[in-house]
């Protein structure tokens, strides 16, 4: 009897395990599918908000440097005061010194970075009251990695989330801001705003995500973009499309660049190399350019017979 009582419930409990089982790949397909809208939408907040979160990375370290470097001539203009009333008592010098410093505003200082803002903090300011980074709301992100670790996926999570990430940072690469207008300047500058921004969102991910990505493939992708980037710039480099017109701004917008990437430990040798070459190559074709130029205009006097100006020397 107990037997035939095992079977029928044997017989009962199959069909029941079999509908559990179907109920519950339902409803993972439904969490997976509300996970991947999730990150969808949070990939492209990442990529709206990454330029913006360069361009506040890159104002803040302009800052900074510009206040080292009022802090510099803070500290050259003590000295100067020293030297100069050095037979004086030391009372008499410090009220020197005191009253320089006095003549400083301390809000230029404060505005300007120096050393109450070190590079790398204060973050959650900015222009527009906020710092763009703290726009983008990285808990949908955490969200989406904890519901697939619930559903034992987490390194197809990753995986997915890498793909993703690569194939918009190639996206942002192969656009071309400013094409119409002829400037490289804007080509060029938009595209490492870009990756910059791109890059700084991925170390957040890196510090927080909880091995969504590894420092390997923030490193990997930055080399692949740097390659294209230098491919860019080299080949502007040997058109001299502009070259004089262009050349300070695209050098100082890649120095200010590379003080931000630097600070994330990435390479930049490469950048640097390049701005090296340019302001070297700026210097040579100013001077020919130069050298023309005055040519011409002694070329066109002697055409005319113009008698040469009497020059005197004074003293």
């Amino acid at each position: 009897h107990d037997r035939v009582e095992f079977r029928k419930v044997i017989s009962v409990s199959k069909p029941l395990a079999t509908f559990l089982r179907q109920q519950a790949k339902h409803v993972q397909d439904a969490m997976q599918q509300q996970v991947g809208e999730e990150l969808n939408g949070w990939l492209l907040d990442a990529r709206t908000y990454a330029k913006e979160i360069a361009r506040q990375k890159l104002e803040q370290a302009r800052g900074v440097l510009v206040g080292a470097q009022e802090t510099s001539g803070h500290q050259e203009d003590m000295i100067r005061v020293i030297r100069q009333n050095w037979n004086k008592p030391l009372k008499d010098i410090v009220d020197q010194v005191v009253a320089q410093r006095e003549n400083v505003n301390p809000f230029e200082t404060t505005q300007a970075g120096g050393l109450r803002s070190p590079f790398g903090t204060n973050e959650s300011k900015g222009r527009g009251g906020g710092f763009a980074l703290s726009n983008l709301d990285f808990t949908t992100l955490y969200r989406c990695r904890y519901l697939y670790s619930r559903l034992d996926k987490s390194d197809h999570f990753a995986e997915k989330y890498r793909e993703q990430r690569g194939l918009q940072l190639k996206s942002d690469l192969e656009r071309r801001v400013g094409q119409a207008s002829g400037s490289f300047y804007d080509q060029i500058s938009d595209s490492m705003e870009r990756v910059i921004g791109f890059l700084i969102i991925e170390d957040r991910v890196l510090h927080t995500g909880q091995g969504i990505i590894e420092l390997e493939d923030i490193h990997a992708m930055w080399e692949e973009a740097l390659q294209v980037l230098l491919d860019r710039l080299h080949a502007w480099l040997e058109s001299g499309k502009n070259f004089l017109s262009e050349a300070t701004s695209i050098c100082s917008h890649l120095a200010l660049s590379c003080t931000v990437l630097a600070h994330y430990g990435l390479d930049i040798d490469p950048l640097k190399q390049f701005t090296h070459d340019s302001v070297e190559m700026y210097g040579k074709t100013l001077q020919k350019e130069c050298t023309q130029w005055i040519g011409a205009i002694c070329s066109e006097d002697l055409s005319r017979k113009l008698p040469p100006l009497p020059v005197s020397r004074e003293g």
